[in-house]
């Protein structure tokens, strides 16, 4: 059976399956493309093709009114991320746009339409760490089974199926000194990236094209911010990764003596899932 669960800024999770609250009647999970056309003696030339913004509409069954304020409460705290289990499980990151407040039905629930507005396509996370790691992973607030990268502790590979440019977040454990990475597609170098920079012991690079504006930060062991490290890159380099089809090889390397220890969280996008 199919399940939509809700997640806000802070982590915690909001089921729309229960019985407290129960999403019907969703439609939109499938997409559409806006598609311009020039006329050519007859023959329609595609001119320019781009994907229309996701929008899942539905109705929410509240068993109360304060049932609702506890889910209005919980929405205001964004960004929210929509997980959505069919065959797998997938995710989207997503706004609240809209939610209607209707008296209650005659089996005493309280009806609401919603409408759950996508900010990306929907995406299957990929989650890749090094052997090497051991435990340090495990302070991320991940729930989602990891892959281990294989012997080489300083390359990660990803096999992507769909169609869609997908971002990456790449995390690399400190101590570092002026790291680099490089980036292949089926054998073919598509980029590198470096910074000239020394990571602490205990803190951690995170370059990530997940979201948008891309970033690369220096974050303690809590993921807090410890300083931007946009300034410091090589901009002799195109330092950001979107994941292509085919089979994708990151690897990454420093200036120190240390192994270098990473996690890889790949957002494999969909048109349609």
């Amino acid at each position: 059976m199919r399940q939509f669960v809700l997640i806000n800024q802070k982590g915690n999770r909001y089921s729309l399956n229960d019985s407290k609250s129960f999403m019907s009647e969703p439609s939109g999970l499938g997409f559409e493309f806006k598609v311009d056309y020039e006329n050519y003696n007859d023959y329609f030339v595609e001119k320019g093709r781009e994907l229309k913004q996701p929008k899942i509409k539905g109705k929410i069954y509240f068993s109360s009114y304060e049932e609702y304020y506890n889910f209005m409460t919980f929405i205001q705290f964004r960004p929210l991320e929509l997980e959505y289990t069919s065959h797998k499980t997938f995710h989207m990151t997503c706004n609240v746009d809209k939610i209607g407040k209707e008296e209650r039905t005659a089996f005493g629930k309280l009806q609401c339409p919603i409408e759950i507005v996508g900010k990306t396509p929907f995406y299957e996370k990929i989650i890749k760490k090094n052997d090497s790691i051991g435990n340090i992973g495990k302070t991320y607030p991940y729930t989602y089974p990891y892959t281990y990268a294989g012997t080489d502790t300083g390359t990660v590979e990803f096999e992507v199926i769909s169609n869609m440019e997908s971002g990456v977040k790449m995390t690399m454990m400190g101590p570092l000194i002026n790291p680099s990475w490089s980036y292949f597609v089926n054998g073919e170098k598509k980029l590198s990236g470096k910074i000239n920079a020394n990571v602490a012991s205990g803190n951690r690079l995170v370059i990530d094209t997940t979201e948008s504006p891309y970033l690369i930060h220096e974050v303690d062991s809590m993921n807090q911010l410890v300083k931007d490290r946009y300034e410091d890159s090589d901009f002799t380099t195109k330092r950001f990764i979107r994941l292509e089809k085919g089979v994708n090889v990151i690897t990454c390397t420093h200036e120190g003596t240390n192994t270098i220890s990473m996690i890889m969280e790949a957002h494999v996008n969909y048109e349609s899932v």
